[in-house]
């Protein structure tokens, strides 16, 4: 039975309903232009700057980069195949939620760790935000907890059980935060296990196993501490060594720790053993360097990275077997990057240099005996937008952040609103003024207007997400084994209430909605299911030498595109009324076919051709027995999403394209 709120509702607000959810079409004003061009053509595009400017770096486990930056945004990156044109670098994920700003980032294979700080009218508060990356494709925050104990937090370091945060108290004390980092812990609240005190303020730390090593520094006198961190409620101080100058870089390889900073006013890198008990062993002068920026050491070599007066450094040092540091030799960069960059970080796997630098990207270098080649150099590029929905003179792109752009002058799309994310959103489309986001956590109802708060929420695990306009209705698909799993959801203006779920037999991971129908597809099959009381199937079809890549539905046809095997792309016309859902027409693609979307009787279908250009095809379906391309125009880069109404296109890659489709 329905409750008093929602009877009256579903009786007397469906005019309003109707207006919010599906109403008001597109009517975009155009500017007067001097020249009066004919045809399709592209009317804007706004390309988005360069995602983030690498601060962090580190490596998952299957061997991807994670990129972090100072404003709370992290990428990962697969570069595992950098250089080979079969492979080229690929975003996998992009979350911008982490906080205001980062202070520092400690990366695990499977996790990162990042100490934030946000900044209010009510002051400053530290936070430990963790992010789960055991899957890089879906990122997402597992727990964010607050640090009142530290009044500034300054370094951070762990394990899977473990994390330690360094920083001031509120009373002015130095200390180091011992947490608890497993599962079972409180997502919001520290378990603190233990705490350490310290001289002078942490710039650097390392946790290997059951011992801490920690390097603090007052400006002018610097001290290593060797910590016993067997039991966690009682850390041992085992020894410490203490060195005049300002050391800010810290490495660590088996039994020797190197430290490197600036003493009596150049550059120093100096080593100190641990056994038989912790001592300075010699030191070197970083000839020409004015700061370091990181450093990496493996067994006989230490790199160090730093700032000359007018471009960045890399020093080798050679390190023989009593810890003696030999010699300091500069490795010749080349224009790999200014001095201009503010910061740059070193990261070294045994078989590559990943050296990042600002805006220039990540340059990824083979190390060979104190010399090094080119291998490539990766600009990193924002996640490309995964969906588009438009409103009204609205428009919401999803992609690393959900996006909100003012259309009602195509040739000038404006950003109204950007909201941060800390979930891969899995799926997105349009509910007229509202938006359904599906994401690892569930299924989201936003409006359009107030991106920022949801709606209303809903548990549900699944790959895509459709909505049924005539409905009411949102359906989320999920695959397990050899069936697929159907949720329907009624969708109101502040709730999503879940109906009964369907079963179907196969592993369908897509689906589109359309006037009380479904079409769910996966890589070689589709079918259309009528949604009365039961799923009643109208009609299916198996392409068994084509692979579906997109489809919609039509009035009174299915629209698909397909690649065979050698990538080629195909348009597909299909008779929507048919039981085995008649192919009436085909049509050979420019490109792969990544994405469509139908206006009347115009087709606007984007992808890649051969030579990884981005396009978009202009197709007329008035004959739909011979469908046909009226144009195919350049698109911004990694189009992978396209909406039509009207007259207009838009299409969402790195960024956003508006055209008039003539």
């Amino acid at each position: 039975m329905l409750s008093r709120r929602k009877f009256i509702f579903a009786g007397l607000g469906s005019v309003a309903l109707v207006q919010e959810l599906f109403g008001a079409p597109l009517a975009l004003a155009r500017k007067k232009k001097a020249v009066l061009i004919t045809g399709p053509h592209s009317l804007a595009r706004k390309a988005w700057a360069p995602a983030i400017q690498p601060d962090f770096v580190g490596l998952t486990r299957k061997g991807y980069l994670a990129l972090g930056d100072k404003f709370g945004r992290l990428s990962i990156v697969d570069l595992r195949k950098a250089g080979d044109p079969k492979h080229p670098p690929l975003v996998m994920a992009e979350l911008t939620g982490l906080g205001k700003r980062v202070v520092d980032i400690h990366f695990d294979q499977i996790h990162a760790c990042a100490l934030v700080v946000d900044e209010n009218d009510e002051g400053k508060k530290n936070f430990l935000v963790t992010v789960d990356l055991s899957r890089p494709e879906s990122p997402h925050v597992t727990a964010t907890i607050a640090l009142p104990q530290l009044k500034e937090a300054r370094a951070l370091t762990g394990d899977r059980k473990l994390t330690l945060v360094a920083g001031t108290s509120p009373s002015g004390q130095e200390v180091i935060l011992v947490l608890d980092a497993s599962a079972k812990t409180s997502k919001t609240e520290a378990t603190i296990v233990s705490t350490i005190t310290t001289r002078t303020p942490v710039v650097a730390m390392l946790f290997q196993g059951r011992s801490l090593t920690t390097l603090s520094t007052s400006g002018s006198e610097s001290q290593v501490d060797f910590i016993d961190m067997g039991s966690r409620t009682a850390p041992r101080l085992l020894e410490s060594v203490t060195e005049q100058g300002n050391y800010t870089q810290l490495c660590q390889d088996r039994n020797l720790t190197i430290i490197i900073g600036i003493k009596d006013g150049a550059c120093e890198a100096r080593s100190i053993a641990s056994k038989p008990a912790p001592h300075s062993v010699a030191g070197v002068k970083l000839e020409q360097m004015q700061s370091v920026l990181g450093c990496a050491m493996q067994k006989d070599r230490l790199l160090v990275l730093g700032k000359t007066e007018d471009r960045l450094a890399l020093h080798t040092v050679s390190i023989d077997k009593h810890g003696n540091l030999l010699r300091s030799q500069e490795i010749n960069l080349g224009a790999t990057a200014s001095a201009g960059a503010s910061s740059a970080q070193l990261l070294w796997d045994r078989k590559r240099l990943y050296l990042a630098a600002g805006w220039s990207g990540v340059k990824i270098l083979n190390y060979y005996r104190d010399s090094v080649s080119d291998q490539y150099t990766y600009a990193i590029p924002r996640l490309a937008a995964s969906g588009i929905a438009t409103w009204g003179t609205q428009a919401v792109v999803v992609g690393g952040e959900l996006i909100r752009y003012d259309i009602s002058e195509p040739q000038e799309p404006r950003v109204q609103a950007r909201v941060r994310l800390n979930s891969t959103v899995k799926s997105m489309t349009g509910a007229g003024s509202f938006i359904l986001c599906l994401t690892r956590d569930g299924l989201g109802l936003k409006k359009m207007a107030e991106l920022d708060r949801d709606v209303a929420t809903r548990k549900v695990e699944g790959s895509s997400v459709a909505f049924d306009r005539s409905q009411h209705k949102a359906y989320v698909i999920h695959a397990t084994g050899k069936v697929s799993r159907i949720f329907p959801f009624k969708v109101f203006s502040d709730s999503l209430d879940p109906q009964k779920p369907f079963d179907r037999t196969g592993t369908f991971r897509r689906l589109t909605a359309d006037a009380g129908e479904l079409l769910i597809f996966d890589l070689h099959s589709m079918s259309l299911l009528g949604t009365g009381a039961t799923l009643e199937e109208k009609g299916s079809r198996r392409l068994d030498n084509l692979a579906i890549r997109e489809a919609v539905l039509d009035n009174d046809h299915i629209l698909a595109t397909a690649v065979d095997q050698d990538q080629k792309g195909f348009l597909l016309v299909m008779d929507r009324r048919d039981k085995s859902l008649n192919v009436l027409g085909t049509l050979d693609l420019p490109h792969n076919g990544v994405a469509l979307s139908v206006s009347g009787k115009t087709v606007a279908a984007v992808g890649k051709d051969r030579e990884g250009k981005d396009l978009i095809s202009i197709i007329d379906i008035s004959a739909p027995t011979a469908p046909q391309i009226k144009t195919t125009l350049n698109v911004l880069e990694s189009a992978s999403a396209v909406a039509t109404v009207s007259k207009i296109a838009l299409v969402a890659g790195r960024g956003i394209e508006i055209l008039d489709l003539g």
